[in-house]
């Protein structure tokens, strides 16, 4: 943590000038990039750099939001990062360690999740609260107040793991917070915010309120709660490659060397799938037929296989 000029020092309250919350951000954005980018180096500097996280294990998530929260302050989104990178650590390299972790800092975030209805309005269950502390926005005190959005990537978190652990209760955490951010809402009773997310919401008073925000964090989300094909996925190989493709991936199998998968889309047109740690340019095979990587096709000398498919194709990577 640094001390911005113009703010008041947030780390003083704190006995380390770190978090999990601020560190895991910073990992979880190096390994969403290396997986995007497929570099090797990358990659393993990711992992290492993840694997210093233990030093929070077992502890409470704290100080994703620094730019207005203390250092301190127990936070919904140190939960979700943590989540997240731990995921993505499980999902490059199979370790069990890894998932272990993923599974303990999802736990951490349910105490945020209001599980029982605090008021008898009909919008409650299932509301995040943001952070157990104070801010220095104009609150000042956050206890029990939900800020959604802060819910929300929790829950996009969820929605990736669940997978790894469909015994816990993941999925329903997620369609719940999901719901709750519709719910949230701007209705079209008020034209110039109708669709945005309210910063937070009061419970009390059933409203939404504070600044207009973008919708992102619900649209993305809902997506999944109403059955639909993610907007976004990604399938990692242990060792690579790294799939990236606008839809689900599925039916994911490795033999001998050779990966297959199927993408399932979501655009009605042509869409590109992104093949990434390819050490070297493969053989493709698109529903059983030998495809040349040519035009529309293109494979990148820094590893990267881009392929313009339609519908529901079966890929196969042959090294």
């Amino acid at each position: 943590y640094r001390k911005a000029k113009d703010k008041p020092d947030y780390g003083s309250t704190h006995v380390a000038p770190d978090s999990s919350g601020l560190t895991a951000q910073v990992v979880k954005s190096v390994l969403e990039g290396a997986v995007f980018c497929g570099d090797a180096e990358l990659i393993r500097e990711g992992l290492r750099v993840l694997r210093a996280l233990d030093t929070f294990a077992g502890t409470v998530p704290r100080g994703a939001q620094t730019w207005e929260v203390p250092l301190h302050t127990p936070d919904v989104l140190a939960s979700a990062h943590m989540l997240r990178a731990y995921t993505l650590g499980y999902e490059l390299t199979g370790e069990a360690h890894f998932l272990d972790q993923a599974r303990y800092w999802a736990w951490t975030g349910v105490p945020f999740v209001y599980l029982v209805n605090p008021t008898t309005g009909k919008v409650g269950p299932y509301s995040t609260i943001a952070v157990y502390g104070a801010t220095n926005w104009r609150a000042p005190v956050w206890f029990g107040r939900p800020v959604q959005w802060c819910g929300l990537v929790y829950a996009d978190a969820l929605y990736r793991f669940e997978r790894h652990d469909p015994d816990g209760p993941w999925r329903r955490l997620a369609d719940g917070i999901t719901a709750a951010g519709i719910q949230h809402t701007w209705k079209q009773d008020d034209r110039d915010r109708q669709g945005l997310l309210p910063d937070f919401f009061h419970l009390r008073d059933q409203r939404p309120d504070g600044p207009a925000i973008n919708p992102g964090t619900v649209q993305a989300n809902a997506v999944r709660l109403y059955g639909q094909r993610p907007v976004y996925a990604f399938r990692a190989f242990v060792g690579g490659p790294y799939v990236h493709a606008p839809g689900a991936i599925d039916e994911a199998k490795e033999e001998g060397g050779t990966v297959s998968f199927r993408v399932r889309g979501w655009p009605t047109h042509a869409y590109h799938v992104l093949v990434s740690g390819l050490k070297r340019q493969p053989k493709v095979r698109i529903d059983g037929a030998d495809t040349p990587v040519a035009e529309p096709h293109e494979y990148l000398p820094a590893g990267n296989l881009v392929l313009k498919v339609r519908g529901e194709p079966r890929i196969e990577i042959i090294p």
